[in-house]
């Protein structure tokens, strides 16, 4: 019987020790530890992707077929093999899940959600990548790209766009990884395997859109600024998935906003309900802020229960 702090529990292995370098480590990750995430909905079934735990060697040798994926970002709302959308900004931004870390996974999870339940509709990498760019991140000045890590995908400082604190420095991801096979639909990205190389320096940085690209866009940027003089604030992404047992960036047969608040819903990856400071404690462990943030709610999330309402869509573009 697991107390309803859920994967959370599984992932605090991972939350020890601060590090400056990030290179591949041995994983501390077990078959046991695997169960007990299937057993609470926040990784498929052993017999569905043929997960396996590591043994003692480092750095990873995935067997044919093979992909390597970390606890951690499951703690951030990843469920393989991702979503559509997690899986098209790695083939736009040419990544793979060993190149970004924790916070990354968070910027990726919550605008899946500022998409799905705010603008209630499927979110696209053409967008995100207008509000948010790679950082490299390097192993000392002008260095060598660490290796796990090698990007940091981060707001863009000369947007808007709702924006909680991360913790500084990822905690031990590099010793959370494990094997699994890609189930992406055919007709879809992949989720990328294991790449036995560093990113170069010289790795594509993505640009802003152009201001014929943005023009498109044009509704959803009055929306989020309207529902930013409104309340919406970066906890309101964290708090709402938490709350809701979802999470955004896995496979599921509807957009958040479709969530119907009963404890069997089909998106939920548990039906075990959440206490406030139980979600609380959740966003506290993703979020480098006070508890009393942590457990505010700028603007409540839009589901059948709370519909949105109607948003002016007239307010100027500013490129």
């Amino acid at each position: 019987i697991y107390k309803p702090a859920f994967h959370f529990q599984f992932v605090r292995f991972a939350m020890a020790k601060q590090f400056t370098a990030c290179n591949w480590a041995r994983s501390r990750v077990t078959e046991a530890q695997l169960d007990e995430m299937v057993s609470i909905g926040s990784l498929p079934k052993k017999t569905e992707i043929k997960w396996r735990a590591p043994g003692t060697e480092n750095p990873p040798t995935p067997r044919q077929g093979e992909v390597v994926i970390f606890v951690d970002h499951i703690g951030r709302g990843f469920k393989p093999p991702g979503s559509k959308f997690y899986r098209d900004v790695l083939a736009s931004f040419q990544l793979h899940p060993q190149d970004i870390g924790p916070n990354s996974v968070s910027n990726l999870c919550n605008f899946q959600v500022f998409c799905e339940v705010y603008l209630q509709e499927e979110p696209t990498a053409e967008l995100f990548r207008d509000f948010f760019h790679l950082n490299r991140r390097t192993e000392f000045v002008n260095g060598p790209n660490t290796e796990l890590g090698g990007v940091s995908i981060q707001k863009r400082k000369e947007v808007e766009f709702p924006h909680a604190k991360h913790h500084s420095h990822p905690k031990e991801w590099n010793q959370t990884w494990f094997y699994c096979r890609d189930t992406s639909p055919e007709d879809e990205n992949p989720l990328p395997g294991f790449r036995d190389h560093r990113l170069s320096n010289t790795h594509p940085m993505p640009q802003r859109l152009s201001s014929s690209e943005r023009a498109k866009y044009a509704p959803q940027i009055a929306k989020l600024r309207a529902f930013m003089a409104n309340g919406l604030t970066g906890v309101d992404f964290v708090r709402c998935w938490i709350s809701w047992s979802i999470l955004p960036l896995s496979r599921r047969p509807g957009l958040m906003c479709e969530y119907t608040g009963e404890v069997d819903d089909p998106q939920r990856h548990c039906n075990i309900q959440l206490s406030e400071e139980e979600v609380t404690e959740g966003v506290k462990k993703i979020l480098n802020e006070s508890e009393l943030v942590c457990s505010q709610t700028g603007l409540s999330p839009f589901y059948t229960k709370n519909k949105p309402p109607a948003v002016s869509i007239t307010l100027p573009l500013h490129l």
